[in-house]
Parts: structure tokens; C-alpha cells; sequence
């Protein structure tokens, strides 16, 4: 493991033991005598939450990335506190705890919580079954299509004008933070890796992307994002500021025109709208903004003007008054 000890994980008698040393030879050594029960190893009944948690992400610490090992150091830190220092075999009603999550924080929260939490435990063989807290999505923000010139006019004005037409541009936060120049060509720029924070809230960058299809070659469709890296190529960074800076600048332009304050995700939102506005079919948007998979684009990121709206509804009822 990075902190340089060794772990490994022992299946015995249909129970999952975790095992943490200093050395190699420890945990070896270790392993064979839990198996040849010399000793007794963590089960449920001895490991508590916290320490299972600790054994989940160690034991893949190399595949996880440094942003969901900072989400799952949070929920250890600061959530599910009435058991987290509990043996995870002796809580009697991990509904209870559930329900004391839900009456501090929000269903989404509550919802992440307990993801881990029941990965963590399917560890150990434990798999109770809960009620969760109806999880209502936020309505996201986005630019509308008259909306985007407006911005782009004015953002263009600022000295962040080359993060938040990149996000514009369908790029997320990491990726732009992730840029050097020398990953700019005249009509493409191409993104490969992130910079996301860490457990310890540390820019660290990872060559993985969010999802496969995250690593693409991207088309730069704005004239103004092209005029300015023309300019500024080699002699300003692609990003000025830091991302609160960067968020509050991009709603102070939203605020001037009108606007929702969508931030820097919500431009990527917009890029999304956008192409669904223009009929640009649904395979196009995803290779331009790395999505994943179709569903993902109609069911979070494609919004419907309501310029497209008022049109289709024309469109009904000049059907019906025929």
C-alpha cells in the first residue's frame, strides 16, 4: 500500500477476514496462522466501521481514485457517527442509523452514505436491508441557446475567458485543471487525465478519466475560445484562478445577462442543451463530451429549451385545429 505496509484479505470458513501489517513476511505469516487457527483474525464481531472502511479502501487503494478515496474519508470522518465506532456484527438496527443520517442530511448524502456502507459490509457477509430517503434530483442549471451568446460576449471580456469557454465547450472542471498548452492544436485539444482533489484536499492529477470515453480529442466550436488561445498560447495558463474564483466569476457574467447562476459545471450542461437545440444526434454529443453512455446524456445532461417547447406545442395544436 502507498503507507507501505501489505494487506491482503482471507476468505475462511465463508467469513472475509482483512489483514494489515508492516512487512510482507508479517502479513503472510499472519494469514497462516488465522487459517491454521493459531490466532483469531478481524471478523465482523471484533472490526468496527471505521476500521472496515480503512481495510475497503486499502485493499484498493490503487484503483480507486484520489477524488472517491476524499468522499469515502469524508462519510468515515463525519457520517453514520452512532456506529461508526461500533463492532459492524453487533449493531442491531442499521435502519436506526439510516434514519438518524436522514434527519441531518439530505437524501443524496444519505443515499452516498449508505452505498459504502453496504459495500463495506457485503465484505463481511452482511447485507441488511434498509429504507432509504427518497432522493429527488436537483433540477440543473444550464444557459439557454439565446442565453449563450450573451455569455460568451461577456466572459470573453474577462481573464477567464479560457476555463469557462473549455467547459463550454463540453470539457468538465478536472480536465480543464488537468490542460497544458502543449494539449492545444489549432482546431482540436485533446483530454487525457484529471486534477481532482485528494484525501488530504490535494490537487493531484490522474491519468485515468471519469469514464473510458473520457479521453477523446475535442473539436474547439467556439470562435472566441479559439481567438483566445490563440492569443494567449505559451504566455497565460489555460487556468487563471482557482475553481472558486473561477465559479464566482462565471455567475457574476450569468447574473448580468439574465441568467441562472449555472457555475463552471453547469457551461457543460449548456453544451449539452445546446446540441440537443441543434438536433445534433445523441452519438456526437457523447464522443464531443465523453459521456459514457446515451442514457446518461437524455437522462441528466439533455434539457429542453423552452424556445423548443413553445415550438412543439405550436406544432400540436396547429395539428389539432386542422
Amino acid at each position: 500500500m502507498p503507507s507501505g505496509s501489505y494487506f491482503c484479505r482471507l476468505r475462511l470458513d465463508g467469513k472475509s477476514i482483512p489483514i494489515t501489517e508492516p512487512t510482507y513476511d508479517k502479513c503472510q505469516a499472519k494469514a497462516i496462522a488465522i487459517k491454521q487457527g493459531l490466532i483469531q483474525g478481524r471478523t465482523g464481531a471484533s472490526v468496527t466501521l471505521r476500521q472496515a472502511i480503512d481495510d475497503y479502501i486499502s485493499s484498493r487503494y490503487n484503483v480507486l481514485s484520489p477524488s472517491t478515496i476524499r468522499g469515502y474519508r469524508t462519510i468515515q470522518r463525519s457520517r453514520m457517527t452512532t456506529v461508526m465506532d461500533k463492532p459492524i456484527g453487533n449493531v442491531r438496527s442499521w435502519q436506526r442509523a439510516v434514519d438518524d443520517e436522514a434527519r441531518i442530511y439530505a437524501p443524496k448524502t444519505v443515499v452516498n452514505t449508505w452505498g459504502l456502507v453496504r459495500t463495506v459490509l457485503a465484505e463481511y457477509d452482511i447485507a441488511p436491508k434498509v429504507r432509504l430517503p427518497q432522493r429527488i434530483p436537483a433540477e440543473p442549471k444550464y444557459l439557454t441557446p439565446d442565453q449563450i451568446p450573451k455569455f460568451v460576449e461577456n466572459i470573453s471580456k474577462t481573464k477567464y475567458v479560457l476555463p469557462a469557454l473549455l467547459a463550454l465547450n463540453s470539457l468538465r472542471l478536472s480536465e480543464i485543471k488537468a490542460l497544458t498548452w502543449d494539449d492545444v492544436g489549432d482546431d482540436f485539444i485533446t483530454v487525457s487525465g484529471a486534477v481532482v482533489p485528494d484525501e488530504h484536499n490535494k490537487q493531484t492529477f490522474k491519468r485515468q478519466n471519469k469514464t473510458v470515453g473520457s479521453s477523446r480529442r475535442v473539436p474547439i466550436l467556439i470562435p472566441e475560445l479559439r481567438q483566445a488561445l490563440k492569443e494567449k498560447r505559451d504566455t497565460e495558463p489555460l487556468m487563471p484562478c482557482d475553481e472558486a474564483l473561477l465559479r464566482k466569476q462565471i455567475n457574476k457574467v450569468c447574473k448580468a445577462i439574465g441568467a441562472a447562476e449555472v457555475s463552471v459545471h453547469g457551461l457543460r450542461h449548456s453544451f449539452a442543451s445546446l446540441a440537443y437545440h441543434l438536433s445534433i444526434p445523441s452519438r456526437i454529443t457523447m464522443e464531443i463530451g465523453g459521456w459514457s453512455n446515451e442514457q446518461t446524456v437524455m437522462r441528466i445532461y439533455t434539457h429542453i429549451a423552452q424556445s423548443d417547447i413553445d415550438r412543439y406545442t405550436a406544432g400540436f395544436r396547429e395539428f389539432f385545429e386542422r
